[in-house]
């Protein structure tokens, strides 16, 4: 009787635990990547047409995470180098864990065992660092080749042969894979010229990094825009400035150039950018402005951190991690003026946003085939009442971004673009983004 009543009670222990959710069966919730999911909710311009594939939020999370089971894991960080023909490099969405890319775990840092570093001019001169001799890692060199708008391998040293003085270019950087790595470290030896490498989330080049006056009389905005209202050019847009891409022109048929001037006061930043051009072309009016970009105009960023703040560090990579345009940290513009001679504004960062603090005024002369694209845009169209931002003053830093877009009716659109994107083609990074220091 007893063995019958002891049977009879384990078997409803058993049943009450399974009725309570209990056994092995019982998981955590599905992991869910947040920024990825705010990444769905901007407006985003054309540089995002091409939205990231279902992975990307696991490939995010790989990308940064360590293994919880082994403390001995390398710690990765959210950048990487990718490698490609030029266009594979400027993939909207590009991840860490493509079979083309490295995870990096140290960005200008000296390297241990089992990491994969990057190196730039910033670091110093050569790779150098006490105590490691990169036996065993392979290091490779890349510079970056006008003449095709893209960084190339100029050298490489398989594991055992590097040199631990290494140079590090002054227009380029150099990568060092450990040598467990056999995947990537072929991949990087076998690449020839035809192969462009990128760094994503890293800063290679900041020779666009520029120092703006403050305004000596109020800019107007009428179209005509001069040094004496704007004070010297900042940039020089043409095929000879090394800080220029015009990558997705045919070879030496660059047939249009830019002057980018700007100026600032306690209240406002002021834009006055002239295109020469001998055509010009937008079909867009009010009601499909969004599609601007496809035609004549300019694209602008405005971020309210420089390129090498921690914040931009964290928050880089628009595709995955939507945090800087909603937390309103950065905006992206559209100004153009179309065939009926109407001036068109649009804001695709943060998305939407239908109005705000800012105005244009935009100009054809077909007679001396230019544009002319005057804005202002006002301190306070960065922040929100979660994020609030200060309006800078002199010795702030900020982030500046241009896009000169060419297109017809009967040609692909064309972007002459700041070096590596300028943080506005491709992957949306903002890392790319020049550094204006208010003087």
């Amino acid at each position: 009787m007893k063995k019958i009543i002891a049977i009879l009670l384990v078997c409803f222990l058993a049943m009450s635990f399974v009725a309570c959710g209990g056994g092995d069966e019982e998981s955590n919730p599905t992991f869910s990547n947040t920024s990825n999911n705010e990444s769905s909710k901007a407006d985003t311009s054309k540089t995002e047409s091409s939205k990231a594939d279902s992975s990307a939020a696991s490939s995010a999370a790989a990308s940064s995470a360590t293994s919880s089971e082994d403390p001995n894991a390398v710690q990765y960080t959210n950048k990487f180098i990718s490698w490609g023909d030029y266009t594979e490099t400027m993939r909207v969405n590009l991840r860490a864990t493509d079979a083309t890319s490295l995870r990096l775990s140290k960005i200008n840092e000296p390297v241990v065992d089992k990491d994969n570093g990057v190196f730039t001019s910033a670091y110093g001169r050569t790779i150098e660092s006490e105590g490691q001799d990169y036996a065993n890692f392979a290091v490779a060199v890349f510079e970056y080749n006008h003449e095709k708008f893209s960084y190339l391998k100029t050298s490489f040293a398989k594991v055992g042969e590097a040199d631990a003085k290494t140079a590090i270019p002054e227009d380029g950087f150099v990568v060092v894979v450990w040598k467990d790595n056999t995947d990537k470290i072929n991949a990087i030896e076998a690449a020839d010229d035809t192969k462009a490498f990128f760094p994503h989330g890293v800063t290679a080049n900041n020779g666009l990094d520029a120092k703006i006056k403050a305004a000596k009389a109020t800019p107007t905005m009428d179209g005509k825009i001069d040094a004496a209202e704007y004070g010297n050019v900042v940039w020089e847009i043409k095929p000879d400035n090394k800080l220029v891409s015009y990558v997705q022109f045919e070879l030496n048929n660059y047939y249009a150039t830019a002057e980018v001037y700007m100026t600032y006061d306690a209240n406002n930043l002021y834009l006055g950018v002239i295109v020469d051009s001998p055509s010009h072309f937008n079909s867009c009016t009010e009601a499909n402005k969004g599609d601007m970009y496809k035609f004549e105009c300019i694209q602008f960023n405005l971020c309210a951190y420089g390129a090498d703040s921690e914040y931009i560090s964290e928050n880089w990579d628009h595709v995955i991690n939507a945090t800087a345009a909603n937390e309103n940290m950065i905006r992206q513009y559209g100004f153009g003026v179309n065939n009926d001679g109407e001036t068109l504004s649009h804001v695709w960062m943060p998305g939407g946003v239908t109005d705000g603090n800012y105005a244009a005024m935009c100009l054809r002369d077909d007679a001396a085939g230019k544009t002319y694209y005057e804005a202002v845009i006002g301190w306070d169209e960065l922040g929100s009442e979660d994020k609030p931002f200060e309006a800078p003053v002199k010795g702030d830093e900020i982030g500046l971004s241009i896009s000169i877009n060419c297109g017809s009716d009967t040609s692909e659109f064309k972007n002459i673009f700041l070096r590596d994107g300028g943080g506005i083609i491709g992957l949306n990074d903002w890392t790319k983004i020049p550094t204006i220091t208010l003087d």
